[in-house]
């Protein structure tokens, strides 16, 4: 577990396996022992190192590309084989890409003398000393002859203590301050669609449809950036084999395992189309598989694009139809409402498997979802409230006073009920908690059911209307009866 918890990782160490590998394993376990002292527990941070040596054509692994996405920082371990390792730069790549040169989430370590000039042009950019790990050879009269610095000698042992000390500086701050800590821009975008499949619909081809071939072909490139696995891999193999009528059963089946397969279904619509009824066809079997529309089944079509513009009747009653939501907009921008789409489906599938077990001494499973948020001096009422709701087979997920995640999944629709403590904790921190979720209780949304848990009644609230239900923490009652609430909500 990461001692800042919306990472999986603290550190992330990036070296040249092929001749450091020795070193950096000792490395490591001195990095760890000095950092948790800095830390003050045992097993406080969580230190990621891969001990594969991958060919300089291969892929980042899943797991080695994951752990750079949700590492808060990354040590890079310096030396002549780590620049001319392809996969090592690929690592720090990917790790710049999500938080910026500049974020001061990246720590030099120099195993070697390696000149400034010759170090990647990244890393010159994080005008960083870094911290030396070599010396010249004591064996050795010769200029340059150096080597790094034995682990149990006292340069080394100065050296992982400075180390230590700034990456706790560092992590400190990033728990501090979550809003620090995220990725933003084109990083953002990429981390959350990384490995998710994308089912990207074909079609007919030709000059009549130049516009939407090559915004087909733009949509498939910018996926493939952001390292989507885009669905069927080869383009146009779905529709020829559509129009070989005596293929269409076969062809139905392989659409739809592919769109089973896929987070979200995506078809682009223009001008001309859907003649042969493919386009239609595809919502159906997309539909037939569970995609609903709006959500997981996205269409497109140019803002541009008139109705008028449109001869073919069927096709226009698809791009206008209102009950598939076609979105009208810049592609650029469907780009980034693809990525939201996903990351919200992807936010609300993780969050109900993490409650949807059956108990295992034969009860039913949980039934509902509730976000819990609470200040850290109000502890003891979270826990009531959470144990409460187990009572009750409500299942819940606590986000610790993480404002953003709060706000994050109350507004997106993947819970059914949303709960703040109000203890000893202060005003501002609930009056924020209150306006994150203004939009539900001033529209009056019975889903999710909003509540406040209070320790003291006599205490006011910065918020109190009837959309809001008031639990008190010495009235069991009130608090199963917004558990019942809850379920109501989520049937």
């Amino acid at each position: 577990m990461a001692y800042v918890p919306s990472f999986k990782h603290d550190v992330f160490i990036s070296y040249a396996q092929v001749t450091e590998a020795e070193w950096v394993k000792e490395f490591l376990g001195q990095l760890q022992k000095h950092l948790d002292r800095e830390l003050h527990q045992t097993g406080a941070s969580s230190i990621f190192w891969d001990r594969q040596d991958l060919e300089g054509d291969s892929p980042l692994s899943a797991e080695i590309s994951q752990s750079i996405s949700s590492t808060a920082t990354l040590v890079i371990v310096m030396s002549h084989a780590y620049i001319d390792r392809t996969w090592c730069r690929k690592e720090r790549e990917t790790f710049f890409n999500q938080v910026g040169i500049g974020s001061r989430r990246a720590f030099l370590v120099l195993l070697e003398d390696v000149p400034l000039a010759k170090r990647p042009p990244e890393i010159q950019a994080m005008e960083v000393l870094g911290f030396q790990f070599w010396e010249p050879h004591p064996h050795s009269e010769k200029k340059g002859i150096n080597r790094p610095l034995p682990i149990d000698d006292d340069p080394f042992d100065a050296r992982i203590r400075e180390l230590a000390k700034n990456l706790r500086e560092r992590l400190e701050e990033l728990k501090a301050n979550p809003s620090v800590s995220h990725v933003t821009g084109a990083g953002a975008i990429r981390q959350r669609m990384f490995g998710t499949k994308v089912f990207l619909a074909d079609g007919i081809e030709g000059p009549r449809v130049k516009d939407l071939q090559e915004a087909r072909s733009q949509l498939r490139s910018w996926l493939a950036e952001q390292q989507v696995i885009v669905l069927p891999e080869k383009p146009g193999t779905l529709y020829e084999q559509f129009v070989d009528v005596s293929q269409r059963e076969a062809c139905a089946a392989q659409a739809e395992s592919l769109m089973r397969e896929a987070t979200v279904c995506v078809q682009l619509l223009g001008a001309s189309g859907d003649e042969d009824g493919y386009e239609s066809w595809l919502c159906d079997r997309a539909e037939a598989v569970g995609k609903v529309p709006g959500k997981d089944l996205l269409l497109w079509r140019p803002q541009s694009l008139k109705e008028t513009s449109i001869k073919s009747e069927s096709h226009r009653a698809l791009v206008f139809n209102l009950e598939l939501q076609v979105i009208a907009c810049d592609l650029t921008e469907f780009e980034h409402d693809l990525a939201k789409r996903i990351e919200d489906i992807i936010i609300e599938s993780t969050v109900r498997q993490a409650v949807a077990e059956t108990a295992t001494d034969g009860t039913p499973g949980r039934r509902g979802l509730v976000v819990v948020d609470s200040a850290d001096c109000d502890e003891l009422l979270s826990n009531q409230l959470m144990q409460s709701l187990e009572q009750n087979q409500v299942g819940y997920t606590n986000v610790f006073g993480d404002l953003t995640e709060f706000t994050d999944l109350a507004l997106r629709g993947a819970v059914d009920g949303i709960v703040i403590t109000f203890g000893k904790c202060d005003a501002k921190w609930a009056h924020q908690r209150f306006v994150a979720t203004r939009p539900l209780w001033m529209n009056a949304k019975l889903r999710p059911r909003i509540g406040v848990l209070r320790a003291d009644m006599q205490r006011p609230l910065p918020t109190n209307i009837e959309a809001i239900t008031v639990m008190h923490a010495a009235d069991e009652e009130s608090l199963k009866a917004f558990a019942e609430k809850v379920r109501e909500v989520a049937q």
